[in-house]
């Protein structure tokens, strides 16, 4: 959506919306089967914000979200990067932001960029602009 959008294509606001609607599940979380992601409810909630549309049920997604921050610590960068995103596309923050700064600092290289975990993991350019985005999110840069 973001490549047409840029290049002025046309498209059918209503299908993509439409679309969209079809992959909302009664947690308020998006994803196939009934199955809510993050990175699902991320992409959604960016796509609604890209084209300006209001979300649908906005405050049952804001609580599938608020519910996955509320069970800790997150496992790998992509995921918090949808977390923090989908909550800014929400016009949201993070309750807690120092675990997360720390969670991404964690994932630092000493040779330059981020990993996609703490412990183990190499840096890539994908997870160094998630961690980027992330600390960009939360005002920590």
């Amino acid at each position: 959506m973001s490549v047409l959008k840029r290049v002025g294509a046309e498209f059918d606001v209503g299908a993509v919306c439409h679309f969209l609607g079809s992959l909302l599940n009664k947690d308020g979380g998006y994803g196939r089967g009934g199955h809510s992601t993050l990175a699902s409810t991320f992409y959604a909630t960016a796509v609604y914000r890209l084209l300006e549309v209001e979300v649908p049920r906005a405050a049952a997604t804001k609580a599938y979200l608020r519910h996955r921050e509320s069970l800790g610590k997150m496992q790998f960068i992509e995921d918090l990067y949808w977390l923090v995103g989908g909550l800014a596309n929400l016009g949201e923050v993070p309750v807690e932001v120092n675990p997360i700064i720390d969670f991404v600092l964690s994932c630092h290289r000493t040779g330059g960029g981020f990993a996609r975990a703490p412990v183990i993991g190499i840096p890539t350019l994908e997870y160094t602009f998630y961690a980027l985005s992330v600390l960009k999110e939360v005002a920590a840069l």
